[in-house]
């Protein structure tokens, strides 16, 4: 197979079935789930596709799927160039999340998440053409399962009951936790501000908007000269305003940090968790694990900035914690920045790192600290100086299949911007000035 020979990476049953199936060509009409426009694998390989979307994707992602507004399901290869799981990518944020470990499993889980949120097609708008893609991964996924898996109507019961569905056949589990999560902390001041616009809610409290974003995050932090004017406004009990369960939260937290420590949003739920009960050792303890993860792997907390925990911790602290590899992220994390900003100080930071790690020989090290400098906290800026970082020290730690993934993206990238792909052996150059695009953790 073309794709598997040029790029040295190998594939899940499915995704082998996908690329060289039918059911990939037959889909050229609205399917249940977000994810239903099927990119082609020779527009994938080719850099002039503007399939591939150098210096913004994952550097260790192939997309597969398109919603039509620019977000993909991309295939994620591990260091042995084997299938390691597959991503949900937003283009606004450069935001990811796990979706499941091989394609067939993040179609169920598309599925999944559009229910959860309101907008899968109703059953009777869906006859049996359009919910192919659906019967093609069931019948994947039930190859790997077995019985375990019981696929309900994903129309049938509550928002959150197709995601039961997967965690009781033992998949998805990162993702569905993320939404119990999720579903655990949305209070009902959340849910009548998605639904009239919080900023509404804040003018008729005649309350900063910033404010009451303070609220949404913690509804305890709403101040009780505000509760009876919000009960009246919003017409419903405080108590009913108010909820949010931290607890159920903090159990669905620890579990996806057991599964993916690498994930930086249950660290800042169990360190806030931790504050509130007044344990701050462990909040401590929480928040500086949740400094090595990457600041764009998205948060199931859209309440939560991207710096909250470099924030927390500072504060816990006083400032210091005694070591300098620590201190100085927090320093870089914690550096006021413009839009004129650049390079940004955790990119120096992290380029710092990785060209520290290649002088001495470490290329595993380096690649990443390589990777962490382009998303930890993502800037396009001098993004070609990252990627070729990751194709020399991939190549040199023997990672063939990822070097050849960041090579592919790196000339994607510069067929993009029309100017030369050249990986270099040479150490990276000094970033140079250009606007900031700054995101918020888990917008």
């Amino acid at each position: 197979m073309r794709f598997s020979d040029e790029l040295l990476v190998t594939l899940s049953p499915d995704g082998i079935d996908w690329l060289d199936g039918t059911i990939r060509e037959g889909l050229n009409y609205v399917q249940q789930g977000e994810f239903s426009v099927p990119l082609d694998p020779k527009d994938i390989l080719d850099r002039s596709a503007s399939i591939v979307w150098g210096g913004l994707m994952l550097p260790d992602t192939l997309p597969v799927l398109d919603n039509g507004c620019g977000d993909v399901l991309c295939l994620r290869f591990g260091r042995d160039g084997g299938l390691s799981e597959v991503i949900r990518w937003a283009h606004e944020g450069n935001y990811w999340q796990p979706f499941g470990n091989t394609l067939a499993e993040a179609i169920l889980c598309d599925i999944a998440s559009s229910r959860a949120r309101g907008t899968l097609a109703d059953s009777e708008e869906t006859g049996e053409v359009e919910r192919a893609l659906e019967r093609w991964a069931v019948d994947w996924t039930t190859r790997s399962t077995g019985p375990r898996l019981k696929w309900i109507d994903p129309c049938e019961g509550d928002r959150l009951s197709v995601f039961r569905c997967l965690l009781d056949a033992g998949i998805c589990e990162v993702v569905a936790r993320s939404e119990f999560c999720r579903a655990s902390l949305t209070s009902g001041l959340e849910q009548k501000s998605m639904e009239t616009g919080g900023e509404q809610i804040a003018r008729d409290l005649s309350v900063d908007w910033a404010k009451m974003a303070e609220w949404l995050f913690d509804t305890a932090s709403v101040p009780d000269e505000y509760r009876e004017q919000l009960s009246r406004i919003l017409q419903m009990p405080i108590e009913e305003i108010k909820h949010q369960d931290w607890a159920q939260a903090t159990r669905e937290a620890q579990r996806v940090r057991e599964l993916r420590p690498d994930l930086a949003w249950p660290y800042a739920v169990m360190g806030w968790a931790a504050e509130r009960e007044q344990d701050f050792l462990c909040a401590i303890a929480d928040y500086t694990a949740g400094l090595r993860t990457l600041g764009s792997s998205l948060s199931c907390m859209s309440n939560v900035e991207r710096g909250f925990v470099a924030a927390r911790l500072s504060h816990l602290l006083g400032g210091t914690s005694g070591d300098s590899t620590t201190d100085a992220y927090l320093e870089a994390a914690l550096t006021p920045t413009t839009g004129a900003t650049f390079p940004s100080p955790i990119r120096q930071f992290w380029m710092r790192e990785a060209q520290r790690a290649e002088s001495s020989g470490d290329y595993r090290r380096a690649y990443e600290c390589y990777y962490a400098a382009g998303w930890d906290d993502h800037v396009f800026n001098d993004m070609d100086q990252v990627l070729d970082g990751l194709v020399r020290s991939a190549d040199r730690a023997g990672y063939a299949a990822l070097s050849r993934i960041a090579r592919h993206h790196l000339n994607c990238m510069a067929e993009t911007q029309k100017g030369p792909a050249k990986a270099t052996t040479q150490m990276p150059r000094r970033s140079r000035l250009g606007s900031l695009l700054a995101w918020l953790f888990g917008r």
